[in-house]
């Protein structure tokens, strides 16, 4: 199951809605939905309907529940032979919260999140 399928699942058991009600109030297909939740399918690509399911799951505006379905979202779009990589999954989501984040980060903090991408980059280059 993907971190996004899990996460959002255990959102909606937390808010009382099983999965068609969830998927009628999301407008989202619980068939298709059902398969996200188990990470078989990715997470949606727009904005507009990961915004939607926000809605549904009464998630405030800047919480941090809103902000790491936002960013769990987002790392369901990464190339899956780059989540093959053990550990990508966490990195990229320290990543993507480090870059949405209005606080300007120490070039010691950015080499910190690039380090281990770039890594992987040169070792794949080698083979």
């Amino acid at each position: 199951m993907s971190k996004f399928g899990t996460f959002l699942k255990e959102l909606r058991e937390k808010r009382g809605l099983s999965l068609r009600e969830f998927c009628r109030l999301a407008n989202l297909d619980p068939g298709n939905w059902s398969k996200v939740e188990r990470g078989l399918f990715p997470p949606p690509k727009s904005r507009k309907v990961i915004d939607d399911i926000a809605s549904v799951l009464l998630l405030a505006r800047g919480s941090e529940e809103r902000e790491t379905l936002f960013d769990l979202a987002a790392v369901g779009h990464i190339p899956s032979d780059f989540l093959a990589d053990r550990g990508a999954e966490d990195r990229m989501t320290v990543f993507f919260r480090a870059a949405n984040s209005s606080r300007k980060m120490s070039a010691e903090e950015i080499w910190s999140l690039i380090a281990p991408l770039r890594g992987r980059a040169e070792t794949k280059k080698k083979k």
